[in-house]
């Protein structure tokens, strides 16, 4: 009997820009780029470690073989707390609404911090879903 497995890569997209913006956050601007981007607690080991152990690939999704990369951006404010999670480039609504549901489990990340003061910052992190089979 095979059984499907998924693999979860998590890769983490370089930020190109160092504007701020004003929105509506704890912190008042939100940062695209700073002197010291926001952590997952433990890194980013950590991280996928946290994200596979959450992840649950949806059974419609699993049974018509959908893969892909799912980007989600967020706000990491001031505190450490995750604002506002999107996707923002979308494979499919069910993986994209489990990648949001896993996002939104997150513990509080260590706040970036610009001029030695914590900040918002955006945030990506691409989760990938693939399917594997496994050997008999």
């Amino acid at each position: 009997m095979k059984k499907l497995l998924f693999f979860l890569i998590l890769g983490f997209t370089t930020l190109t820009t160092a504007r701020a913006q004003n929105t509506d956050t704890p912190c008042g601007k939100v940062f695209h780029v700073v002197e010291q981007m926001p952590q997952f607690p433990g890194g980013q080991a950590a991280m996928m470690k946290f994200i596979a152990d959450s992840l649950r690939y949806p059974s419609v999704s699993c049974e018509h073989r959908i893969e892909g990369r799912v980007v989600v951006q967020f706000v990491v404010d001031c505190e450490g707390n995750i604002l506002n999670p999107l996707v923002v480039w979308s494979v499919d609504p069910l993986l994209d609404k489990e990648a949001i549901r896993v996002v939104k489990l997150m513990p509080k990340w260590i706040p970036g911090r610009q001029n030695g003061k914590p900040v918002c910052v955006i945030y990506n992190v691409p989760i990938r879903f693939k399917l594997y089979e496994e050997k008999p």
